[in-house]
């Protein structure tokens, strides 16, 4: 991959979701996802800042894994308040999202196969998910993307160098999310 100068790198960039519809929220996240997916080594966070509900997008290697909070990643004293019901976790799985296992402590999707409008896809269960499940303002959304290879952590790693199948969970890094080490395979 040729390097980004800082300026163009989609993951060093400043992004925003001033979203006034389900419709334009549903253009913006396409684009972000789109984005990543022409980066190839990043993710993308969308967080619910007042209910701390939230979605997040791994792209690398071509190919995307996404996740939407589990109450398991909310912990004990945020999910007493802002947690999944059972409706929720039954939309969930209507949606299309495999339940937390040990390949993830979230909802969990990858879409390894080569879909030809992969982003849309994304995008629509996304919005669908923030929407329909975890019912948020618009005005409360905040996103965070950033480089997935840095050697860091990131919330999702569906996608080894190797596609390697198993996944452990790491300790939270930021409020309420569940993120796996960048490099290697499974510890």
């Amino acid at each position: 991959m040729t390097p980004h100068l800082a300026s163009e790198c989609f993951a060093c960039r400043t992004h925003e979701l001033p979203a006034t519809s389900p419709a334009d929220l549903l253009v913006r996240i396409c684009s972000l996802v789109d984005g990543a997916l022409v980066h190839g080594d990043c993710y993308v966070i969308i967080d619910a800042l007042r209910s701390h509900r939230y979605v997040q997008v791994l792209a690398k290697h071509g190919r995307l894994a996404v996740e939407s909070v589990s109450n398991g990643s909310l912990g004990t004293t945020c999910s007493a308040e802002h947690g999944l019901t059972a409706d929720d976790e039954a939309r969930l799985a209507w949606l299309g999202w495999r339940a937390p296992d040990d390949q993830s402590p979230n909802w969990y999707r990858e879409f390894t196969e080569p879909w030809p409008w992969p982003a849309s896809m994304v995008a629509e269960l996304l919005v669908r998910t923030l929407v329909e499940v975890h019912d948020v303002a618009l005005d409360e959304l905040a996103v965070t993307v950033h480089h997935a290879g840095n050697g860091g952590r990131h919330p999702v790693d569906a996608l080894s160098v190797e596609e390697s199948a198993g996944r452990v969970a790491q300790p939270t890094t930021g409020p309420h999310r569940r993120s796996m080490p960048t490099t290697g395979g499974p510890t």
